[in-house]
């Protein structure tokens, strides 16, 4: 798990920061999980690399997003999407998921940096609350595509 959502993260980003830096809207969107939430640590799910990489995921998002202060970063947590890795048993599907990805790749370029976005809330990165928390308030989310 760290092999691919931490050190490919980095990897990843290294290589594309020539490109990132050179755009007049420079726009990253890593991909995490609600695994990550200390919120959620106690909600039965016995894995330990998954939710562990999830959360390196936010705070490399968090660095970066300070490292790079041109550049919009942020995470988002597309739910528990039916993959193949769940054995297809998450609510919303692949295109669903990956929905929120898109949607804040096209978003307004004034969108708060490094902070993680959920399909339910907003969890900025210098927060400690989880969007598991009942009182959290939505977000004003990126507009629908327009087609």
């Amino acid at each position: 798990m760290f092999k691919t959502n931490v050190f490919g993260l980095v990897r990843v980003t290294h290589a594309f920061l020539p490109l990132l830096e050179r755009s007049a809207a420079p726009v990253m969107v890593n991909v995490s999980s609600g695994l990550a939430s200390f919120a959620r640590a106690g909600s039965g799910y016995l894995g330990v690399a998954h939710p562990a990489s999830e959360t390196a995921v936010n705070m490399l998002t968090v660095q970066f997003a300070k490292a790079f202060p041109r550049m919009r970063i942020n995470a988002v947590e597309p739910g528990y999407t039916a993959t193949a890795l769940n054995r297809h048993q998450g609510v919303p599907t692949v295109e669903q998921g990956a929905e929120i990805i898109v949607r804040w790749l096209d978003w307004d370029r004034t969108a708060r940096p490094a902070a993680t976005w959920t399909r339910q809330a907003h969890c900025p990165g210098r927060r400690r609350r989880s969007p598991a928390h009942a009182h959290h308030r939505q977000p004003s989310a990126p507009p629908a595509r327009q087609e």
